[in-house]
């Protein structure tokens, strides 16, 4: 038995139909879940993906610390593959090098809020799973405009002013 074939299986539980209800219904928009142990909210998130009512909606999962958020995402992976989910790390390390950015820890940043730009630009068909936790979520993040706006894009034999590279 593959891990994905559980996802039909657990869709049919009347706790995870009364969330695709509430998901349908437009209501909430935070939801806090509670009594699952192990890996049985990841299976629950993703079981919605079979019963077809995650289509197009972005969802934060906010973990209480780093550990649980990396296990949750991988969970989430195993379930969905990595196309639908994503880690959003802090972009700090906090370990031996306290307050030392992390560039691998950056590049996973940006990629999450490239991708959440793009949706809100465009929106698509699969849904999107971002796993977080607090630490991460109060670092600041410069606006999307101001992002944008100071975006230069270089193309292959184009030609560029050296004075606005600069």
């Amino acid at each position: 038995m593959y891990l994905s074939e559980l996802l039909p299986l657990f869709a049919k539980h009347p706790q995870v139909a009364a969330l695709a209800r509430m998901l349908t219904d437009g209501q909430p928009s935070l939801i806090h879940a509670d009594g699952l142990k192990g890996s049985a909210a990841p299976v629950a998130l993703a079981s919605l993906t079979a019963r077809g009512k995650a289509v197009g909606r972005t969802f934060l999962i906010i973990q209480t610390d780093e550990e649980e958020a990396g296990y949750f995402y991988h969970d989430l992976t195993q379930l969905l593959g990595d196309t639908q989910v994503m880690f959003y790390p802090s972009a700090y390390r906090r370990a031996v090098k306290y307050a030392q950015r992390d560039a691998a820890n950056e590049i996973l940043r940006t990629e999450v809020l490239d991708r959440l730009a793009a949706r809100q630009t465009a929106p698509k068909d699969e849904p999107l799973f971002v796993v977080t936790f607090p630490a991460a979520l109060s670092e600041r993040v410069a606006p999307f405009q101001t992002v944008s706006d100071s975006t230069l894009l270089i193309e292959k034999g184009g030609t560029y002013d050296l004075t606005q590279l600069s």
